[in-house]
C-alpha cells in the first residue's frame, strides 16, 4: 500500500494522476481497521470477559492507526521536498519506532494488557487493507 502511495506521489509530479484517489483510500482503510476494531473488542468483551483482552485489541488498533496515521506524513513529507534527504527519511522511521517499541515496553511491563491480543488488534490494519486491496475491486467488478 505505501508503494502505492508512492507512485501515485511521484507520478503526481507530473501531472498524471489525481491526488486524491489514494488519499480516499487511505481513508476508507483507517475507517474499515476502526470498524474492525471495534467489532473485535465487542467480540473480546462477550467471548472472553477478560479486560486486558478488551484493551489489549483497543491498543493494537490503535497502534496501527497511529503507526498509518506517522507513514503517511512521513512519505507526504518526502514527496514534497524538492531533494529529499535520506537521512532524515531513516532517522523518521528510526524514532517513530522506538517510540512505538518504548509504549508497546512499558505497556507489557506496567499493565495486564495481553500481548496476543495487541497483536490481533494490530493485525486488524492488515485486514483492512485487504479489504480495501482485493475484496472491494471484486465486488466492484461483478457488480458492473
Amino acid at each position: 500500500m505505501i508503494i502505492y502511495v508512492l507512485l501515485c506521489r511521484w507520478k503526481s509530479r507530473n501531472n498524471m494522476i489525481n491526488l486524491s484517489e489514494p488519499k480516499t483510500k487511505i481513508n476508507r482503510i483507517k475507517i474499515v481497521t476502526m470498524i474492525i476494531v471495534i467489532l473485535l473488542g465487542i467480540g473480546s468483551i462477550f467471548f472472553f470477559q477478560s479486560p486486558g483482552v478488551f484493551w489489549g485489541i483497543v491498543t493494537g488498533g490503535c497502534f496501527s492507526l497511529i503507526n498509518l496515521w506517522i507513514l503517511e506524513r512521513i512519505v507526504e513529507n518526502l514527496f514534497y521536498q524538492k531533494r529529499p534527504k535520506k537521512a532524515a527519511l531513516l532517522w523518521h522511521y528510526v524514532i517513530k519506532t522506538t517510540i512505538l517499541l518504548g509504549v508497546l515496553y512499558l505497556l507489557f511491563k506496567y499493565t495486564e494488557i495481553n500481548m496476543l491480543a495487541i497483536a490481533v488488534g494490530f493485525s486488524a490494519l492488515l485486514i483492512a487493507i485487504a479489504i480495501e486491496g482485493f475484496i472491494l475491486p471484486l465486488t466492484k467488478f461483478h457488480l458492473k
